[in-house]
């Protein structure tokens, strides 16, 4: 239910940045929301109907390390936005706090990797920039 919730204020700011955005703006909006969908399900459909579970969450997982590594060869941290790294860093706290809430290893586990995969990325920002 909460995903639902975010995926709706996602779309509410997206229209709401059409809106105001100018024409050329509209359109690169576009063609990168396009073209972004697109990869992602691409990627999705060939990984669900070609690979078996196990497998498939280490081809992810090299993926992306693969888009990671990026940052590390060029020495840029143009493709690495500083604000959407310390945010998915605090969800990962926060879906920890609820894993232990709950008392859920199957959610404590996976962000408590997650929020060390986050402190490494925004110290390769930091070293980087």
């Amino acid at each position: 239910m909460l995903d639902v919730f975010f995926y709706m204020l996602d779309v509410f700011f997206y229209m709401h940045f059409i809106m105001y955005a100018t024409p050329n703006a509209k359109k690169r909006t576009f063609k990168v929301l396009s073209a972004t969908t697109t990869l992602c399900l691409a990627i999705m459909l060939m990984l669900y109907f070609f690979l078996d579970g196990s497998i498939r969450s280490v081809v992810v997982g090299w993926i992306c390390a693969a888009l990671s590594w990026k940052v590390v060869k060029t020495k840029s941290v143009e493709f690495m936005p500083f604000p959407l790294s310390c945010l998915l860093t605090l969800c990962a706290m926060m879906w920890f706090a609820y894993g232990v809430y709950t008392k859920d290893l199957c959610v404590m586990v996976p962000n408590v990797l997650w929020f060390i995969l986050g402190v490494i990325q925004i110290a390769l920002y930091k070293y980087y920039k």
